[in-house]
């Protein structure tokens, strides 16, 4: 079995400064101060091995790679919106009720965070922490000579 995902507190400092910008909002911060993340994070290779290991699983492969991509800030948008959107714009991930209109106003101060994160060229360094894990059950059945009959 292979598992990518978002690895560390800090899994893409771009998303988390966007952040820091809409709790320091006046109308938004009340409302994000009452998020809860739905994530689980893990801080070292090691910590995710351990993980797998204490659940049956003989793990071959555990590495945090960080990548990064140059991107215009409506594609960094469009990567926040494909993925972290989903838990920080869900009405459950929160301690209080949302607000009419806190989705849009959400979305246009992340926006405009990405766009003053522009580098001279106006393109955005986007930075990624990712876990990677190769791991075998340690129940799982040996394969089956196909061409052995019971």
């Amino acid at each position: 079995m292979g598992v990518q995902a978002p690895a560390g507190a800090r899994y893409c400092p771009n998303f988390l400064l966007a952040l820091d910008d809409v709790a320091a909002d006046a109308d938004a911060g009340p409302v994000f101060a009452g998020f809860r993340s739905p994530w689980f994070f893990l801080e070292s290779a090691d910590q995710y091995a351990g993980l797998f290991e204490a659940t049956s699983f003989r793990v071959e492969l555990a590495r945090i790679d960080v990548t990064r991509s140059r991107c215009a800030p409506d594609d960094v948008m469009r990567v926040f919106e494909s993925g972290a959107a989903a838990g920080y714009l869900d009405p459950r991930n929160y301690a209080v009720p949302l607000q009419d209109g806190y989705p849009e106003l959400f979305g246009r101060l992340l926006r405009s965070s990405f766009e003053a994160q522009r580098d001279d060229d106006g393109l955005v360094d986007l930075v990624f922490n990712r876990i990677y894990v190769v791991a075998t059950a340690l129940d799982e059945p040996a394969a089956q000579d196909p061409t052995s009959r019971r």
